[in-house]
Order: structure tokens, then C-alpha cells, then sequence
């Protein structure tokens, strides 16, 4: 119990140090002397979200268990650091333009939704983790690196709930370890459904090299077997490898048809290793889609390209647990 209450009074603390109003923050105005709270006091619309954002996260960690509070508060330190960071006008000291209050406002709603991260499994409260590195210019003609992972996890309540949590966090060291000053980057899951059969996620890479022409956006699905504890394989919904000639195939033509001279690739085979991985699939209970992102069939102009296969095409080849997933009859 004593830990109980130490923790909440850490979360008083950062909640405190938020910022500062002559609107109505989530600390007193009068006491500011940061220069970030200054600037939450002197914008209205900052000034409210900031209150906003202090309540979610209050209402956050009432509802969740002290394991987990760790995580969030740990979320919530690293975004009150580098928030600032990210809309100063300048990459080695704080200072604030007209032009950095739609950044701030954008930053804040960010964080909310993070805050209020809805629960898709039975019983269990969610909550978000995140992490944010900025990295600054080593010359003064370079710019800032601001990079930020963001996941969900559940409460723990059953063994199998332990394995979701860490397939959902599966790129944090990755990321840790591929941090650079060249480029910006926004890596966030999204848990999609679960169920016990099912875990649906996905992940969306927002990436941004210094001195590019634009950013780049990559989405991948993924899927996770909680009655086994491991990822989704093609064979789990696949019989054999049959499936890959006739969808490639189907997949190609509508492809032309779609994109006609914009079609960056040549014949059918040349859809074979993206079409096995999974992480190209959107599957639900009524469709099965591949879905390509940008350069991988296309120029970058044509975006995302997914492709709905019916599932007469697919069912001929499908597992016992595939037919099951579809709801077709043995």
C-alpha cells in the first residue's frame, strides 16, 4: 500500500509541473517560470488542453493497477521533456513563435488520445506507452531529430496476457537502437481486435530523412495467435503453397487495371514475397485484401494500393482454422 500511495504522489508531481495561467491550466500561472508553461498561460486553446490533458491522465492511473501506472507515468515524463523540443523555433534553446501554437495544440491532442486509448479486450483496461527522443543538431545549419514509439498494453490478468503485451511492444529496442539525428520518425501500434482465436494490429511508420523531397509512410498488419502465444504464419490460414500462383494472378490483373502505366511491376511471380508476408494482409471476418505501400507497386504518388481478393478465389485452399475464421462450413 505504501508504494500505492508514493506512486500517486510522484503523478501529483508531474501533473504540478505540467505548466502554468492567466487561462485555466493544470498548475498556477502565477508561478511560472518555464519557459514552455509561460507560453501554456499566454494561449488560451493550449492553456485548455493542458487542463484537459492533466485530467486524462489522472483518470488514467485511478484505473489502473500500480504495474502498470509505471509505464504511464514513464510516458507521461518523456512527453512533457520533449514536447517543447519539437515546436521551438530553435533546436538548442526554447523559444516559441506565433507559428508554434498549432504544433503544441497538435502535440497535446496527440497525447490525449493516448491518454484515452479505448479497451478492446473483455474485462481489461488499456493504456498507452510511449517514448520520445529528441535529438539535437551536432551544426547549426543541420536540423533537430524528434523520433516517438507508441504502443498499447492491457492489464495483466491471465498468463496469455503477458505474450500480447510483448508482441505488441516488439519494435521498442529496435527502435532504441536505430535512433538518429538524420531523419524523423513515428512508429505507433494500434490494437485493431481481439479476440481468443485472434489479435489484430497495426503498425504505422511515419519516416522523414533530413533533406528528403517527402516523408515516407509504411503500414503493416499484424496478427497474433493467443491460443498459442506466437505470431499468425501463412500456413495457419493456408493449406499450402498453392494459394500464392492463383492470388498472385488475380492480384497482378487488377493491379493493370487499376494502375495501368503506373504498375511498377513486370509478371505475377513478382508479387510472390509480398503477397507470403503476412504483414501485407487485411483480413477481417468477411474479407481477405493485400494491401502495398508506397514504391512497392507503384510510385510513390499512388500512396497505399490495396487489392480486395474474393474469398471464393481463396477458400479452396484455406486451413481448418481459415474456413473457421470465414465462417464457411466443412
Amino acid at each position: 500500500m505504501r508504494n500505492y500511495f508514493i506512486i500517486a504522489a510522484f503523478a501529483s508531481i508531474i501533473v504540478l509541473n505540467c505548466g502554468t495561467s492567466a487561462f485555466a491550466a493544470s498548475f498556477n500561472c502565477n508561478q511560472a517560470t518555464k519557459v514552455q508553461d509561460k507560453f501554456i498561460c499566454q494561449n488560451e486553446e493550449i492553456s485548455r488542453l493542458d487542463e484537459a490533458m492533466a485530467k486524462a491522465f489522472r483518470e488514467q492511473i485511478k484505473k489502473l493497477p500500480q504495474e502498470s501506472q509505471f509505464f504511464v507515468l514513464s510516458s507521461q515524463r518523456s512527453w512533457l521533456a520533449h514536447w517543447p523540443w519539437q515546436c521551438s523555433a530553435l533546436p538548442n534553446t526554447l523559444k516559441f513563435e506565433a507559428s508554434a501554437n498549432s504544433c503544441v495544440a497538435d502535440l497535446y491532442r496527440e497525447r490525449l488520445q493516448e491518454l484515452n486509448v479505448p479497451s478492446l479486450v473483455p474485462g481489461r483496461s488499456s493504456y498507452t506507452v510511449s517514448e520520445r527522443r529528441f535529438l539535437p543538431p551536432k551544426n547549426a545549419d543541420e536540423s533537430a531529430a524528434a523520433h516517438v514509439i507508441s504502443f498499447p498494453q492491457i492489464n495483466v490478468k491471465l498468463s496469455g496476457d503477458v505474450a500480447i503485451n510483448s508482441w505488441l511492444a516488439r519494435d521498442l529496442n529496435q527502435w532504441r537502437e536505430g535512433l538518429d539525428g538524420d531523419s524523423d520518425t513515428d512508429l505507433s501500434v494500434t490494437l485493431i481486435s481481439y479476440n481468443e482465436s485472434l489479435a489484430q494490429a497495426t503498425e504505422v511508420l511515419k519516416f522523414y530523412g533530413h533533406g528528403a523531397a517527402h516523408p515516407i509512410q509504411t503500414k503493416v498488419h499484424l496478427y497474433f495467435l493467443p491460443t498459442v502465444g506466437r505470431t499468425m504464419r501463412a500456413n495457419d490460414f493456408f493449406i499450402d503453397n498453392r494459394w500464392v500462383n492463383v492470388v498472385a494472378n488475380y492480384i497482378f490483373k487488377r493491379l493493370q487495371l487499376r494502375l495501368g502505366d503506373n504498375l511498377q511491376i513486370k509478371i505475377p511471380k513478382d508479387l510472390h514475397s509480398m503477397i507470403t508476408q503476412v504483414a501485407s494482409w487485411s483480413i477481417d471476418n468477411n474479407s481477405f485484401a493485400l494491401a502495398f505501400n508506397q514504391y512497392e507497386v507503384a510510385p510513390y504518388s499512388e500512396g497505399m494500393v490495396e487489392i480486395k481478393v474474393p474469398l471464393s478465389v481463396i477458400q479452396p485452399y484455406l486451413t481448418p482454422f481459415g474456413r473457421k475464421w470465414f465462417g464457411f462450413t466443412a
